[in-house]
């Protein structure tokens, strides 16, 4: 049997997230991706697996099937071509190359056992570092170190993803996004889990729900900053059947069901839940647990199949989403301190339909502030919360960067004024940036329905701030 390798595989996240990117103002809706009831409907959206309007692209995928998943319990990697037109020559140089990459498993396990295999990892990572010196970062020492905290930071989310948590067919739910790893544009009211999973099998979840403000379950087709189709279904934990202990179980996938459940196409990949917790020292999140349903015994021992394939993931990764990161906060920096609406399409595809993102660059000297006034819509959830050049929060362990409808204060008449600035203005709602002259403030509208609003924004001198009307 055969495994599948590409030659330029680091090029398989780089090409979606570079190649790829454009600004967009598109907005996922509810028909792209449907909010479920009990029975969440998968997506409807076409079978091209890469928003691209003339390129060729490969992306990566889990499926069942395949030796690989046999014999060691991971996914085997198989590729997919996206484009706009069957006859496109780039296609058919593409599957040629491919062809020619085609590795028995007893060339992957050599390379694994001969070393071949983690030194090429480490020309990768290697490589990834010159992303932290690319002329769009500027001369700006805290962004600089903080790309190569960055680095290190994708690095453990991409062992732990690609290795630790990858197998589908004995899944885990861990939170790979926290207070030391964030990616990109990630909410600090969220506590995401994840577990990988395969569109052919069935799946269990069950444990007790919690009070977040909001929470939301989704199936993803492909990776994160990998390519795939994105966000498939999805559930909101409001549409849940609860016992009266607030116990629950929902079932992924399989035959349809009575009660919580949630159908999957066949390529599936993942599952996310992610828990909106607006104050932290009264809402308590879930106690959730997974299985897959025809599970028999323990998993597989480690193979060198497995490890080859989680180096060239992680590695792929981190080049892919830094460069992701930089090119969408480099568009941004040309629209200082005003709100510019465009999502990558590598990133709009993962987001929840229900999650409205708006984002602004901010770019201040030590005296000045930004002052951001809106009228908040009525909703689940909304919040506020400043990023670096990098695309993540601040340390919120430290410093007050967000702000949501259970912390901020509103104005007699519900309107809102947040205000950005490097020291404390004098104002109920400040947004410390940390010591930071440039990044990004991000606003999420959360839940169904919700009337979209786009705050505006006004630079003006910090001592300004007390009297502006």
């Amino acid at each position: 049997m055969k495994s599948r390798r590409v030659t330029s595989w680091i090029s398989t996240f780089t090409n979606y997230s570079t190649t790829l990117w454009r600004p967009s103002s598109r907005r996922m809706r509810n028909s792209a991706c449907p909010s479920a009831k009990l029975r969440a409907k998968p997506s409807r959206r076409t079978s091209r697996r890469i928003p691209v309007a003339s390129t060729a692209s490969i992306s990566m995928r889990f499926p069942n099937g395949g030796s690989m998943m046999r014999r060691c319990g991971a996914p085997s990697t198989s590729i997919l071509i996206a484009a706009t037109c069957e006859s496109n020559p780039e296609i058919q140089s593409q599957q040629a190359r491919i062809e020619e990459a085609i590795m028995s498993n007893d060339e992957v396990r050599d390379r694994v056992l001969s070393g071949e295999a983690w030194s090429e990892f480490c020309r990768a990572l290697e490589a990834a570092g010159q992303k932290v010196l690319d002329t769009r970062v500027g001369n700006d020492e805290l962004d600089r170190v903080e790309g190569y905290r960055l680095l290190t930071r994708f690095l453990r989310y991409g062992l732990e993803g690609f290795l630790e948590y990858a197998d589908p067919l004995t899944p885990e739910l861990h939170c790979a996004t926290h207070e030391t790893i964030k990616i990109i544009m990630e909410n600090p009211d969220s506590l995401y889990l994840g577990a990988r999973i395969d569109g052919n099998h069935c799946y269990r979840i069950w444990g007790t729900l919690g009070t977040a403000s909001w929470m939301s379950f989704n199936i993803h087709a492909g990776a994160f900053g990998g390519g795939g189709r994105g966000t498939v279904a999805v559930l909101d934990a409001k549409d849940l059947e609860v016992e009266s202990d607030r116990s629950f179980e929902l079932f992924l996938g399989g035959p349809e069901r009575e009660g919580n459940w949630i159908p999957m196409p066949p390529d599936a990949s993942s599952v996310v839940m992610r828990q909106n917790l607006a104050d932290r020292t009264k809402e308590v999140p879930c106690e959730l647990q997974i299985e897959r349903i025809d599970a028999k015994g323990p998993p597989a021992p480690l193979t060198a199949e497995r490890v080859d394939l989680a180096l060239k993931m992680t590695a792929g990764f981190m080049s892919g989403i830094t460069e992701m990161a930089l090119s969408w906060s480099s568009f941004l920096e040309q629209y200082p301190n005003s709100f510019a609406d465009s999502i990558p399409p590598a990133a709009e595809i993962f987001r929840d339909p229900n999650i409205l993102f708006h984002v602004a660059w901010f770019d201040l000297a030590n005296d000045e502030a930004l002052v951001i006034d809106v009228v908040p819509p009525k909703c689940d959830y909304w919040m506020f919360v400043l990023h670096n050049r990098w695309l993540e929060s601040l340390d919120y362990r430290y410093h007050r960067i967000s702000l949501n409808d259970s912390s901020a204060v509103l104005e007699s008449d519900g309107s809102l004024r947040v205000v950005v600035a490097h020291r404390d203005p004098g104002h109920l709602n400040w947004l410390d940036t940390a010591g930071h002259l440039q990044g990004t403030l991000g606003v999420r509208w959360v839940g169904a329905d919700v009337a979209d609003v786009v705050p505006s924004a006004k630079r003006v001198n910090i001592k300004d701030v007390t009297s502006i009307s």
